[in-house]
């Protein structure tokens, strides 16, 4: 399969997706002002059309409240009214026996029917709200039902089936909305209309509801202002984004053409330094064609431009072993997984057969999104293996001499812990038999010394073993009350002779059955209790156990060790659990000790799964803490608070 070797990969032309038509700014400016006309003609209309239906829904209400006045007449069969001169006898109910009544009093009261009684409402109206309604008929009796010529034409459409007749009219050279709908004759209609041949269901007449129109007028006039000053003003701010748009889109044209310019150039020196790095850089495409390598990659894989022509695919470049780790990791960098996560280290192949050692990092090559290659550059790390190779036998023989020096410490410490013991045991002997004081005071001197050096030895014993890796810890069944109280029992003489309280005391949900190593953990809290108490001139150090987390069959506890003592300086929080570091380093210090008491507290913390820190003020006392983790023996809960103050 033939290829090029050396495909560029970057544009040196602007694609023809930059190349666009420039429209002119004018016919943006046309376009913009056209869509804003109609959406003003659009507003306007659905203006008027919100008017017209609020008129008709007004003139629909008349109607109703008029017809339910006729309904309540007729369901009583007219009303009485006083005879006066607006409601004299109706001559229409002349048929009618009880059509005039007389009262006891003297007063005259006449029956007036439905249609007589809606024409006084109507009357009303008009003096009120300037509404007029009007009752029609197809056959008038009165003068004053006779239907005017819009009426006339409503009254046809009704006989042609129309439910209802709106439209904007003039009367007496005023706009009204006009509404009618038809009056269909019903059976209490017919003890007045039979005589003129109205049947039940027939259209009678109708009745008319005339509202004026101006108000409505007015709010439409308000809304043709408000929406042509709103669209206008939009119009006016789209007009100066076209204009800046404009401007702008000129700019961007030529900053791309800029931009692809300068992207030629930068290819050219990419292609420029990739020859003259010390290092192979290779691309390939997603079938695994090698298609560029510089100089340094041709020289490292020993091949020749002309081999490279014909087509290398980069597992060539792989020793077979690696071949599957290879693809796979090529496969996800072209799926867009495993991308950036490092760097993978395999045997490279030359052309020769020969190997090295070799680490390579690929990222994916992108064209319009699609992942169509992928690049990278190959590192020829044989020499860095061998360095690595070198260290690390270097290092094991440096730790190897390091546990030999423990081992040595330890053997040393033993040997002179040995006879120390003769020499404590002998002067304890010879503090019982009969000196002189001065006597008396000399072997006092030697068993405290003597003492004093158990310690150290002890702490150079202890120190020696963990950093050898010989110290163990043990896990055995102990109840932690019972150490805390040992602890306490052991330091109170301590602290009854400083004159300072000791208390300690275990939260009620702490476990106190566990499983674990007591005699470290009575080390780090009887060391830290001794700091406590050596450091404090007044006041009380206190014991503080509490739960850190529990889980199924294993707990985390939190010990604080507190006192009221000088404190620590904070620049000192850093140093004082590292080996032979002591507050107090001067020649003549007053507090005494090896330095080692806290490292060795902060390496057995470690050891039980914890850690340890301090928080203290100079002045205000210390709290030194630290955590242990153990197994449980069984659910326990107690609350413990014992308290020893000095006699």
């Amino acid at each position: 399969m033939k290829t090029a070797a050396y495909t560029e990969q970057n544009p040196t032309k602007p694609p023809q997706s930059v190349t666009i038509a420039r429209m002119p700014i004018t016919s943006l400016i046309v376009i913009w002002t056209i869509l804003i006309v109609a959406l003003i003609g659009y507003e306007i209309k659905e203006s008027r059309d919100s008017e017209y239906a609020t008129a008709l829904t007004v003139a629909q209400s008349n109607y109703n409240k008029d017809i339910l006045y006729r309904r309540w007449a007729l369901m009583h069969d007219g009303i009485y009214v006083p005879v006066k001169p607006d409601t004299l006898p109706s001559p229409i109910l002349a048929g009618i026996p009880d059509r005039d009544v007389r009262l006891p009093s003297g007063k005259m009261l006449t029956l007036i029917n439905p249609a007589y009684m809606t024409r006084q409402v109507h009357e009303l109206e008009v003096g009120i709200k300037g509404v007029r309604g009007h009752l029609t008929s197809a056959t008038p009796i009165r003068e004053q039902n006779v239907a005017d010529k819009w009426e006339q034409a409503a009254l046809r459409l009704f006989e042609k089936g129309t439910r209802e007749h709106s439209s904007l009219e003039t009367i007496d050279g005023v706009q009204f909305f006009r509404f009618m709908r038809p009056m269909i004759t019903e059976n209490e209609c017919l003890a007045c209309h039979a005589r003129q041949g109205h049947k039940t269901g027939d259209i009678r007449g109708g009745l008319s509801i005339s509202i004026p129109w101006a108000p409505y007028k007015e709010h439409l006039l308000a809304n043709y202002r408000a929406t042509t000053a709103g669209l206008g003003g939009i119009w006016l701010v789209g007009l100066a984004g076209i204009i800046f748009s404009g401007r702008r889109i000129e700019k961007s044209l030529k900053a791309k053409e800029k931009l692809y310019e300068e992207l030629s150039r930068s290819n050219e020196r990419y292609k420029q330094l990739t020859e003259v790095f010390p290092e192979t850089i290779f691309e390939a495409s997603a079938n695994g064609i090698v298609t560029y390598t510089n100089q340094h990659g041709l020289d490292t894989f020993r091949y020749s431009k002309a081999e490279f022509m014909i087509g290398v695919n980069i597992f060539s470049l792989v020793a077979p072993e690696y071949h599957q780790i290879v693809r796979e990791r090529i496969g996800n960098i072209l799926r867009g997984i495993d991308v950036g996560h490092g760097y993978l280290e395999y045997k490279a192949l030359r052309s020769d057969g020969s190997t090295f050692d070799a680490m390579g990092l690929t990222v994916p090559l992108f064209v319009q999104g699609v992942a169509t290659g992928y690049r990278g550059f190959i590192l020829d790390i044989s020499e860095s293996k061998e360095n690595e190779a070198k260290l690390r036998s270097a290092m094991i023989a440096a730790e190897a001499a390091n546990s030999a020096k423990g081992e040595f410490l330890a053997t040393i410490s033993h040997e002179i812990r040995t006879p120390l013991y003769a020499v404590i045991g002998m002067t304890d002997l010879l503090l019982e038999t009969a000196l002189n004081d001065e006597q008396h005071e000399y072997v006092e001197i030697i068993r405290t010394r003597g003492n004093h050096l158990h310690g150290l030895i002890n702490d150079i014993l202890d120190f020696s073993s963990i950093e050898a890796r010989h110290l163990y810890m043990d896990t055995k069944d102990f109840n932690l009350q019972a150490s805390l109280q040992e602890i306490a029992e052991l330091m109170a003489v301590k602290a009854t002779d400083a004159n300072l309280k000791l208390a300690y005391r275990i939260d009620p949900d702490v476990p106190v059955s566990l499983r674990g190593d007591p005699l470290r953990l009575t080390q780090v809290i009887t060391n830290m209790v001794d700091n406590a108490l050596k450091f404090t001139l007044a006041g009380e150090v206190d014991i503080h156990v509490s739960l850190e987390w529990d889980q199924e069959d294993r707990v985390s506890i939190l010990f604080e060790i507190h006192d009221t003592g000088i404190g620590i300086a904070q620049s000192r929080f850093d140093d004082i659990f590292s080996p032979f570091t002591q507050l107090d380093s001067t020649p003549t210090r007053k507090y005494g000790g090896t330095g080692l008491g806290l490292a060795i507290c902060k390496r057995l913390v470690k050891l039980m799964g914890g850690d340890v820190g301090v928080v203290s003020e100079e002045g205000k006392g210390s709290t030194f803490w630290f955590t242990a983790q153990f197994e449980k023996q069984e659910e326990h809960v107690g609350t413990v608070s014992r308290a020893f103050r000095p006699a």
